[in-house]
């Protein structure tokens, strides 16, 4: 009989486990948010010879080396950009299923339901639903690994550790604030000596050993095509990156600013939250904790559901913003716990986690929607804390219908959490609304394959149409002063000092001013300015260029070479 329900149990998962997968594979074909082809292009500049760091000046292209493997096969297989978009869609989609599976896999023996909660919830939350493999998603799914393996570690302790190491080391490239959690594990560890216990020390070495390989790759790539000193003056550049300007006081602050005005009753349900917390440490009565719990995971699903009527009214991808209230029960139980299992989730897990969501906070220019992406963590490890806490303060049997209250709350806060993501992943594309209005189907070029608005399709073709006579021109210096798909479509290298250039002003001028002192060998013989950009069009002809314009009103500029 048990042998029955075990087996029950787990083909109820893997259905609604594979179920959601294949829902992801056919959501590929939707939306065209133009940073997909940002994080190819840099793979695609370095493979045609561009030098990390001192020709790309973006800050976030650290996280590049690791799918730099995958750009340069399918450069080396199919020799163009051809619907590249989309066959990295679906190479993401696979890697984020193995990675919620592997989750499942090794939280199983802890708790079967809390296993499959934590790997629909994974599963579920890809950050702004942007199928990519690139820093948010990377970092993620690294990180997160490396946090389980150090949970569920059985055998073979100091391999699986050094394992977590490497891949925390991939989550810093993605997040180098995270490098921050690296220092307080030093001065953890020299605590833990000082008080003669070793284990954190043993943790600390197999770590850093696991590290010493992603870092010795990271220094192959960006280091060794220059040299060291190189890379630290171009840092400069990096650093200068107008996207990424901030004092870290005002992030600070703004991260708990952009938490209080996310909703209209965040202030309310995190109120509630504190004074529940603050009466269960002072009455430490089991029945206390449990009528606490219960009021704490009612305040989240009055934030849940705010959320959620934020979306409908919207139609905004705010995905992220749901994986977070269901956090506030698992950080009640983690303070008040005593059970080592659900401490050691809240150390290892739970902690970590919110501290990923300040880092993205420090590291982001988007706010409280970039920076709810790592609560997801948070709440895959309140899925055992939570259970865990209620079965240690289980009250007495006329008080049972407390408990039962309580552990119904929190499960329907994480259904209401999982259905309501399911809906935006299922019916909304990143950055184009519903996806029922995406029924327009692109033929040619990067986004080969891929569903869009009948307008977006109809720009694209003029697009690809007016930049034919760059396309077809023998001249590999190329700058477009424009979109920056545009460069995988032509096929031509960046003439420019960033794949990014979200603002094309003569800001934008004066700093390409400087990068061609640095590096005149990259001085552009064609520029394609687009049309929206006209005003730039004297000071551009200025630089020794004439111009031709395109049927669509954009011009095309002619490096004229002195004789």
């Amino acid at each position: 009989m048990n042998n029955k329900r075990e087996t029950t149990k787990y083909i109820i998962f893997f259905i609604l486990f594979f179920a959601l997968w294949i829902v992801l594979f056919w959501k590929c074909k939707f939306g065209f948010p133009l940073d997909e082809s940002f994080y190819i292009l840099f793979c695609y500049r370095f493979i045609n010879g561009d030098i990390p760091v001192l020709h790309e000046w973006n800050p976030t292209q650290f996280f590049a080396i690791w799918i730099y493997p995958f750009v340069w096969a399918y450069y080396k297989i199919f020799k163009s950009s051809e619907q590249i978009i989309l066959v990295f869609r679906y190479l993401f989609t696979f890697i984020w299923g193995i990675s919620a599976l592997f989750f499942f896999y090794r939280f199983r023996k802890i708790s079967f339901w809390g296993a499959a909660a934590a790997s629909l919830i994974f599963m579920v939350f890809v950050p702004y639903t942007e199928m990519a493999l690139y820093y948010n998603t990377i970092g993620l799914i690294s990180f997160t690994s490396a946090l389980v393996i150090i949970i569920t570690a059985e055998k073979k302790k100091n391999i699986q550790y050094a394992v977590s190491g490497f891949l925390f080391a991939v989550a810093v490239t993605c997040c180098p604030f995270l490098f921050s959690l690296y220092v307080i594990l030093i001065f953890a560890t020299i605590i833990s000596l000082i008080k003669k216990q070793k284990g954190l020390f043993h943790l600390f070495c197999c770590i850093t050993a696991g590290a010493i390989p992603a870092i010795i790759l990271v220094y192959w790539f960006y280091v060794m095509p220059s040299s060291l000193g190189e890379v630290l003056n171009g840092l400069q550049y990096l650093i200068a990156d107008r996207e990424h300007q901030f004092t870290y006081i005002d992030k600070f602050a703004g991260f708990f600013e952009n938490i209080i005005y996310s909703s209209v009753v965040t202030i309310l349900v995190v109120s509630i939250i504190l004074v529940a917390l603050l009466v269960a440490i002072f009455k430490k009565t089991k029945k206390v904790k449990v009528i606490c719990f219960l009021a704490v995971s009612i305040s989240t699903i009055i934030l849940e559901v705010s959320y959620i009527r934020n979306v409908v009214l919207s139609n905004e991808v705010l995905l992220s913003c749901f994986a977070f209230p269901p956090i506030f029960a698992g950080l009640y139980c983690g303070m008040l716990t005593k059970d080592k299992l659900s401490k050691r989730l809240f150390y290892n897990m739970y902690i970590p986690g919110l501290m990923y969501m300040f880092c993205i906070n420090i590291s982001s220019n988007v706010g409280f929607e970039a920076s709810v992406i790592p609560s997801v963590i948070c709440t895959m490890a309140s899925c055992f804390i939570v259970y865990a806490f209620m079965k240690e303060n289980a009250v007495s049997h006329e008080n049972i219908l407390l408990n039962r209250l309580g552990l119904s709350a929190f499960s329907f806060s994480v259904l209401l959490s999982l259905c309501a993501g399911i809906y935006v992943m299922s019916f909304l594309a990143f950055a184009n609304g519903r996806i029922d209005k995406l029924n327009s189907k692109i033929e040619r070029g990067p986004y080969k394959g891929i569903y869009c608005t009948q307008s977006v399709h109809n720009t694209y073709n003029k697009v690809v149409m007016d930049m034919e006579p760059i396309k077809n021109s023998n001249s590999e210096k190329v700058l477009l002063l424009a979109g920056y798909w545009y460069y995988l479509d032509v096929e031509k290298k960046p003439s420019s000092c960033s794949c990014l250039c979200p603002y094309i002003d003569d800001a934008l001028l004066d700093q390409l001013e400087e990068y061609y002192s640095l590096y005149p060998q990259f001085i552009p013989d064609i520029i394609y300015l687009d049309y929206r950009n006209k005003d730039l069009l004297d000071r551009v002809k200025a630089y020794g260029y004439r111009e031709e314009e395109t049927a669509l009103g954009s011009y095309i500029l002619y490096r004229e070479l002195e004789k």
